[in-house]
Parts: structure tokens; sequence; C-alpha cells
């Protein structure tokens, strides 16, 4: 009872290394040609990419964030489990972007209540106790020193 395909035909026929065939790119600098992984990309680079809830709780935002922003994603599965995969950089930039708008959205808020003079009056007030906490600690360090 064996079967028509020997194992080491088997063997012989396949390509151990096909995972690993080769494309040739020419560096524009020094016209000299570099070998790379057929495969080479962003989304096959380790590192680059996490899947979306890793990468929710690695930048602090939520799937619907991500969702609403319609970031590119590859779907992959695990055991028949399907997630999704995103870009690390796609989200360090949607991070930014969303802190961007809350600071403007706070901002405008401030402006609504405040008019644009009380606003302008209020920062400079921040500014102000700001400037004087760090003389304050400057202060304080300096009289730390003088009194070892």
């Amino acid at each position: 009872s064996h079967s028509t395909y020997s194992r080491n035909s088997f063997h012989r026929s396949f390509n151990h290394n096909s995972r690993f065939t080769h494309k040739t790119t020419s560096t524009p600098s020094n016209n000299t040609t570099t070998t790379m992984p057929a495969n080479t990309s962003v989304w096959n680079t380790k590192g680059e990419t996490a899947s979306l809830k890793n990468a929710c709780r690695q930048y602090g935002l939520t799937e619907k964030q991500v969702r609403r922003a319609n970031l590119p994603c590859q779907y992959r599965s695990f055991h028949g489990n399907p997630y999704m995969v995103v870009k690390l950089s796609d989200m360090a930039a949607l991070k930014a972007t969303l802190q961007k708008q809350a600071k403007e959205a706070a901002k405008q808020k401030l402006i609504d209540e405040l008019g644009e003079h009380g606003y302008a009056k209020k920062m400079a007030e921040l500014k102000a106790a700001k400037m004087k906490e760090k003389a304050d600690l400057k202060a304080a360090k300096e009289k730390e020193q003088k009194a070892d």
C-alpha cells in the first residue's frame, strides 16, 4: 500500500529555496546592483506592522478611531481566526493627527468661551506661571547644592 509518489521524488521536485527568490535592483547613486528578497516590503518587515489590537494598545488609540480613519490594513488569520494588521507608521501618524485635532478643538473651545482677547490673556498667564515654576525649581536646586 505505497503511494505512487515516493518520498524522495517529492523532495527532489520541491524547491526548498522558493521563499528566498531574489530580484535585482539598481542603486542610482553608485550604479551597483544589490540582491534583495522578492517579498521585501513594509508589510513583511519585522517590527513595521502589528495586529490592530496590539497597535491600539501601543499607541493608546481605540479600534473605532482606527477604523474611522480608514487606515490601509491587511487581513490575516491564525488557526482560522482572522485579524487585522496595520502599519505602525500609519498608527503613529494617526495618533499625531488626532492629538493635533484635540489640541485645536480645546483651543477653539477656549476661544468660544473667553473670546480672542481672553484666550490670549489666559495663554500669557499660563506661560508666566510655567516660567515662574521653572525659576522656582532652578532656585531650589541651587539652594540644595549650596547646602551640600
